[in-house]
């Protein structure tokens, strides 16, 4: 496989990696997981979207930034423990 096939193959095959290694790797309430596992429905390892591309990685990164939230709140009420 030459660079440029290995490019397009890695491209076409982003989406549902990226949120494959998200949900193996982070930790997250039910509620989050199951709208990742929800979101992973319309990707395949193929590489085949059943959204848009850019949709995708929309609710992918909504995913992110509701996770970020959440590990911070859990942070700093552990903190809040910690001091009292």
């Amino acid at each position: 496989m030459n660079t440029k096939d290995l490019y397009k193959h890695l491209h076409r095959t982003a989406p549902y990696g990226d949120l494959e290694f998200f949900l193996r790797v982070a930790r997250m309430s039910a509620t989050l997981r199951a709208e990742g596992e929800a979101l992973m429905t319309q990707a395949e390892p193929s590489g085949r979207l059943t959204i848009a591309r850019g949709d995708f990685y929309r609710r992918l990164r909504r995913l992110h930034d509701l996770w970020r939230h959440e590990r911070n709140v859990a942070e700093r009420n552990s903190r809040k423990e910690q001091v009292a």
